[in-house]
């Protein structure tokens, strides 16, 4: 070892309790999951949509199904608030979460945003995530 290193090393001795967590503590808050996908509801005209409408408010959660069965696209994901159908991830942005969620993995939907003023088809915004 030549001398400049092992310098480096005993400089860096006072540093090293600062880095490595003290006993007892906790570990830090776990951050929120990332986001995979944001987009509108596809076919939100066509469900329980526009009756809902008035009730919806951006930040409630959404609930994701997959309808493996579905004959007009065997990746569909429908989306729901509560019991109510208020149409699809649209099928452009569903083939990883399709994957995802049939490899098990549980994705969580929440309302991003709303637009009452919008053509029905755009008036409502989902964000999708992994559960955390």
């Amino acid at each position: 070892m030549k001398r400049r290193e092992v310098l480096k090393a005993i400089l860096a001795l006072p540093i090293l309790p600062f880095l490595l967590p003290k006993p007892g503590r906790t570990a830090p808050p776990r951050k929120k999951p990332p986001l995979l996908l944001a987009t509108l509801i596809a076919g939100f005209q066509y469900y329980d949509g526009e009756k809902l409408l008035p009730m919806l408010r951006e930040g409630q959660p959404l609930r994701l199904v997959r309808e493996k069965a579905n004959h007009h696209d065997d990746r569909a994901i429908a989306v729901y608030r509560k019991e109510h159908k208020l149409g699809f991830i649209p099928r452009a942005d569903n083939s990883v979460l399709a994957g995802l969620m049939d490899e098990g993995y549980t994705l969580k939907g929440e309302i991003g945003w709303i637009d009452r003023d919008a053509a029905p088809w755009e008036k409502v915004g989902v964000l999708v995530g992994m559960e955390g």
